[in-house]
């Protein structure tokens, strides 16, 4: 099964790039990036600090997000090298190389580091110097990041199965299974935990609800269905990780719908058609989303309404959303990290701290943003 999922990955990220979904920029048939938007603040970011911290995703469009604790910044490469940098200024605390490469994010309680390598184990470092604690097989490869509690880990497989780990010795506490479709897009999106209850979308459209102390399911609903002839046109991925605020519950797919749905029963409160997989945001009244051909657009969370777009950035292939100070932060295929005023969509600000590709959203601590690049290039600006 491993192999076989991996092989439709393969294909897929092929087919993607024929049709200019996620290649790279200058090939005959991609669609051409929007010129770069004016600064509307004169004020440039700076770059701090910049730094390698291993291979970077290898060209395979990996999210290896990174993560923060203990004033450390924790990054994993596509060799399994982990780093934790001095977020302050750069400095390496540690490294540590996995016997295996890596395939998942890095996620964190403060004081263990939990990611999936290639080969489908689940490995749990001590955060304070990388040692491996332990490791354990997990169901199938794993591309969204690991969630983690102080006593438990929680993952999802590209195929669709949630499972709960002890973080004390790797015990499999609970699985679910879901299952999923044989094409699906190369990524994936983490886990929601909230109280005692566990969200997960699905690469079918499905949004279930889970008992995180059991794995049992309190309910599912569907907020996109398969619609085409051809399998790629059938994908309804949700690859954007979801997001809750007074009990309504945002989900975004591919080539779907986004959601709001009641976070107790599932029912769907509203839905609009859209095509979305990176992380989308919430800001004060708005549900933002960064739309598959670079459209941002920030929906009001009650009724769904549009209350702006930002069209200047078309085909530059966006990351996921992160927000501060009411602002909106994410980088793009070029190595720019962009500022978008959350409340009306102006364009504000740019910063390229390398030309290599951003997958993984920026991370940010306090005032200070970090952005990791495909080549495995972290920078802290500000």
């Amino acid at each position: 099964m491993l192999l076989k999922r991996v092989g439709c990955l393969s294909v897929l990220v092929a087919t993607l790039s024929g049709c200019g979904i996620l290649n790279t920029f200058g090939t005959d048939n991609t669609p051409v990036p929007a010129a770069l938007p004016t600064a509307s603040v004169s004020s440039k970011p700076t770059v701090l600090w910049q730094k390698s911290v291993g291979a970077g995703s290898d060209d395979a469009y990996l999210q290896l997000n990174p993560a923060y604790a203990n004033g450390l910044i924790y990054s994993v490469d596509a060799n399994a090298k982990v780093t934790a940098t001095r977020a302050s200024n750069g400095d390496t605390v540690f490294t540590r190389k996995l016997k295996s490469s890596g395939k998942s994010g890095i996620g964190t309680n403060g004081q263990q580091l939990a990611l999936v390598d290639g080969h489908a184990n689940l490995f749990m470092l001590d955060s304070q110097n990388g040692n491996v604690l332990w490791q354990v097989p997990v169901h199938n490869q794993v591309l969204a990041t690991p969630v983690m509690t102080a006593d438990t880990t929680y993952l999802k497989t590209i195929d669709g199965v949630i499972a709960a780990y002890r973080n004390s010795d790797g015990a499999m506490l609970w699985s679910y299974n879901h299952g999923s479709p044989t094409l699906v897009l190369r990524a994936g999106s983490a886990v929601l935990l909230d109280g005692d209850t566990l969200y997960a979308g699905f690469a079918d459209g499905v949004v279930v609800a889970l008992d995180n102390r059991t794995g049992n399911e309190l309910w599912q609903q569907v907020i996109a269905n398969p619609n085409g002839f051809a399998e790629i046109e059938r994908m309804v991925d949700i690859d954007s990780t979801l997001v809750l605020t007074n009990g309504v519950l945002f989900a975004a797919t591919y080539q779907g719908q986004l959601a709001a749905l009641n976070s107790h029963s599932g029912a769907i409160l509203w839905q609009t058609p859209l095509s979305a997989y990176a992380n989308i945001a919430l800001v004060n009244n708005a549900v933002i989303v960064p739309e598959a051909d670079g459209t941002l657009t920030a929906f009001n969370r009650v009724n769904g309404h549009v209350l702006w777009q930002q069209k200047h950035l078309a085909w530059r292939f966006l990351t996921g959303l992160t927000v501060m100070k009411q602002n909106l932060l994410f980088g793009d295929k070029e190595g720019y990290v962009h500022w978008v005023q959350a409340a009306t969509g102006q364009y504000l600000n740019h910063v390229q701290p390398s030309k290599n590709p951003l997958y993984s959203s920026p991370l940010v601590v306090d005032d200070t943003v970090y952005s990791l690049d495909s080549a495995g290039k972290l920078a802290a600006i500000k």
